[in-house]
């Protein structure tokens, strides 16, 4: 889409206003440029608009900021969450925004009540826009957000991702999802995450921390057993007489979990909540996947069904999954654990 049809549609949009039927719009992979995409922010202001997703526009090639341009997208798409009061879901993945926009964005969220999802995953945000993006969350008493994708960005100091640990155990943060894959994460955060997760105001269900092929090399920050079993020790906590969401999901995919982690989850898998604990492409050895099998077969209740030399159509999945593909447990346990339904 050319910058005039951006243009021309952001017309007709702020013509209708809050009186267009229009509740989704999805221009993804438009190549819109920043002009654009300043546009059609703009002329959003004003309407009753609620999904809007910009996603995989500007590329690395349109990167080199543009003076008066580069203010202008920054801004408009800013002065979009500052303003809107129907706006809910916003994905601006995968675009190249320069620093200066990214923070003139997130800023917005400092005065925004009805934003619940938040896609801005893979565009380069670095540490002091992540940092900004959650101070501006911790000020709004009144944010709704909660799904944040901050994935495959260049968060480079895993104390900026310390910062949503601390984010989730306040009272007015209702975050339930959260990616923060792709970026520099280690037993530090992972430590942290476990505390905040024994706040009883922290309300996160799903927690992505995966390290990726792009933000893993040798010396690089990732979590071990330490790291892991206070995630576990984490979602594992109760508090006596009070309710409260607890994490059903966790992925730890590309770090370096090895058995004794796996041990650790296999003892106290039963006093979580957990539905899904991927550990795909760890360290975890032959003994750390056979005593995850056993927790599994205890959680999840042995009526027959998941025992070995059953009619494989006959098997129910258990209801509680471990995802270990990649670790190095050796065939024979592999073998066993898909028989039983309790390796995927």
């Amino acid at each position: 889409m050319t910058d005039d049809a951006a243009s021309a549609l952001g017309n007709m949009l702020r013509s209708a206003g809050t009186a267009s039927p229009l509740t989704n719009l999805d221009l993804s992979s438009c190549k819109l440029g920043r002009f654009g995409l300043a546009a059609i922010a703009q002329a959003l202001m004003t309407s009753s608009l609620m999904s809007l997703n910009l996603g995989n526009n500007l590329s690395m090639h349109s990167i080199k900021p543009m003076i008066g341009v580069t203010d202008k997208i920054g801004t408009s798409l800013g002065r979009l969450l500052s303003t809107s009061a129907y706006l809910t879901d916003l994905n601006i993945e995968g675009n190249a925004f320069v620093p200066k926009e990214m923070e003139e964005i997130v800023t917005g969220m400092a005065s925004n009540y009805s934003l619940t999802k938040l896609n801005i995953s893979n565009t380069e945000a670095t540490g002091k826009m992540s940092r900004l993006l959650a101070y501006s969350l911790m000020i709004n008493k009144k944010n709704a957000l909660r799904h944040l994708n901050l994935s495959n960005n260049s968060i480079g100091d895993a104390r900026f991702i310390d910062d949503y640990a601390s984010l989730c155990s306040h009272q007015h943060i209702s975050l339930t999802v959260l990616n923060l894959s792709g970026n520099v994460i280690d037993d530090i955060s992972a430590t942290k995450f476990g505390k905040a997760m024994k706040s009883k105001f922290c309300r996160l269900q799903v927690l992505r921390l995966d390290s990726t092929h792009r933000s893993r090399s040798s010396n690089a920050a990732t979590i071990t057993c330490n790291g892991f079993g206070e995630l576990i020790r984490g979602a594992a906590a109760s508090i006596p007489g009070v309710q409260r969401t607890r994490l059903t999901f966790l992925s730890v995919r590309f770090h370096e979990v090895r058995s004794t982690g796996a041990t650790l989850l296999a003892g106290l898998l039963r006093t979580t909540k957990l539905k899904v604990v991927d550990l795909s492409h760890n360290k975890i050895s032959e003994s750390g996947a056979v005593g995850i099998a056993y927790a599994l077969v205890d959680k999840n209740g042995d009526n027959g069904d998941n025992r070995l030399g059953n009619d494989k159509d006959e098997m129910q999945s258990p209801r509680t999954k471990v995802l270990m593909d990649g670790n190095p447990m050796g065939d024979t346990a592999r073998a066993v654990l898909k028989e039983m339904k309790l390796l995927w």
